[in-house]
């Protein structure tokens, strides 16, 4: 099987925290960031996501919305709280819903950005790519 590069060499060796609910959403997410390039774990929910968080760091977080348990909202809330350095990892949210008034939502909340969901594979990487340039 070939094997293809991420599309921006910033994504080589990156690290994402997959975390949704929907255990088909979720692995469509993974799928997608599998073919980038980079290492990918996964988590059910937000309590599992900051569970993840403390055990192993990563360079970004993909979280959907309106899930059950603690939502993409209240998940990056709860990190942004937290007196650790992963509390400033980039946080992209994921939703159905990725109009205007769904990504002020977010940005009040303190996610980094709104992708649709599940990801394209070129929005996700030029995403990252600017996200995590700006924290090594």
């Amino acid at each position: 099987m070939k094997s293809h590069p991420p599309p921006h060499p910033s994504l080589f060796g990156l690290s994402v925290l997959v975390v949704d609910a929907d255990p088909v959403a979720r692995q469509q997410t993974r799928a997608v960031a599998f073919r980038l390039g980079l290492a990918v774990a996964s988590a059910d929910d937000g309590h599992e996501a900051i569970a993840a968080l403390r055990a192993h760091p990563v360079d970004a977080v993909l979280v959907a919305l309106d899930r059950p348990g603690l939502d993409g909202l209240q998940a990056t809330r709860t990190i942004r709280a937290q007196q650790a350095r992963w509390a400033q990892v980039p946080v992209l949210a994921l939703s159905d819903r990725a109009g205007d008034a769904e990504r002020l939502r977010c940005l009040d909340a303190g996610l980094d950005g709104l992708l649709s969901s599940p990801p394209d594979a070129a929005r996700l990487a030029a995403a990252l790519s600017s996200l995590c340039a700006h924290n090594p």
